[in-house]
């Protein structure tokens, strides 16, 4: 008798409660927390060549932030998956060039068929380049998500033209996890990603310094649109001596990469928080994100002065 995912079995709805409750977090979390390890499941089975990374990966690949991710950001490549076109300079912005990066996207989407999901659909491209997309996945939701949150898994695939440093790691969900603990994993159909190829934290906190300092000071956007980078920040400063080993050469890449010409330093206005007007409402915007959280939350005033004094120690 083959075995079903788990999602198959009729007791799913009841082990999504019992894990909330154990837990403590969102029934509509933990429903969303294990679709999303089954869709990143099917990528790496898939052939594609993908490294993980974003806040999603902080969470599930390192255990760094305790902080439920909706966007899944991944650098993607062709790999061995067939029916996706070729890709050309990735660095050309020619029209051929754009063309084939959107047929990629195009063909990618149409490809994904994961199973139990009842849907998805490509949103847009994050530039006019298509160097990177929006691609929404729709899947059963039995349970309501804390206000704010989407019914939907935003996945992120981007394209660079360089291979970031990596780690292999092994990816799970609370209900993977629980059904582990008893001893019952075995009756369902191995759907957790394993040696997934997970960008290096480093690449992250970068991401995440450049996305905070660059939108802070830009009206359009709206602070509940990276106001969690502040906690994730003060995670990643605390956690930075246990990284994995990273070389000079890779680290100096990442903040070309990443960085460019952006001045990070300690005195940036978007750990100063000295604009009341967007201090208030970055406070508002933490205060709203908090079901995303398990465990302790960090205060805003507290995460600038962590990174702040890290920058100060450590100038990038």
């Amino acid at each position: 008798m083959t075995r079903p995912f788990l999602h198959d079995d009729e007791e799913f709805e009841q082990l999504v409660r019992i894990v909330a409750d154990q837990r403590g977090i969102s029934e509509g979390v933990v429903e969303k927390d294990y679709w999303v390890t089954h869709a990143l499941w099917w990528l790496k089975r898939s052939g594609l060549e993908i490294y993980f990374k974003g806040g999603t990966s902080l969470s599930k690949a390192f255990g760094l932030i305790h902080r439920f991710s909706e966007d899944v950001d991944l650098t993607i490549e062709r790999g061995a998956f067939k029916g996706l076109p070729e890709l050309g300079n990735l660095r050309s912005r020619s029209p051929t060039a754009v063309k084939k990066r959107r047929d990629f996207f195009q063909a990618l989407e149409s490809a994904m068929d994961i199973s139990g999901m009842t849907g998805r659909k490509l949103i847009s491209p994050l530039d006019e380049k298509w160097i990177s997309v929006e691609i929404e996945l729709y899947y059963p939701n039995h349970f309501a998500l804390p206000a704010g949150m989407r019914p939907f898994i935003r996945l992120e695939p981007g394209l660079r033209p360089w291979k970031p440093p990596t780690v292999q790691r092994d990816l799970t969900s609370f209900l993977h996890d629980h059904l582990s603990e008893l001893g019952l994993l075995g009756n369902y159909l191995e759907n957790r990603p394993n040696n997934v190829p997970c960008v290096h934290p480093f690449l992250t906190m970068a991401d995440k310094l450049d996305s905070v300092t660059k939108r802070y000071l830009r009206d359009d956007f709206k602070p509940e649109e990276f106001v969690r980078h502040y906690e994730d920040l003060a995670h990643l400063v605390d956690s930075a001596d246990t990284f994995p080993t990273l070389s000079n050469d890779d680290r100096k890449a990442i903040i070309e990469q990443s960085l460019g010409s952006q001045d990070i330093s300690a005195s940036s206005p978007a750990f100063a928080l000295d604009d009341d007007d967007r201090r208030k409402e970055l406070e508002r915007a933490h205060r709203e994100i908090g079901p995303m959280f398990w465990g302790e939350r960090i205060p805003l005033d507290t995460c600038c002065e962590k990174v702040s004094k890290w920058l100060e120690e450590n100038p990038l």
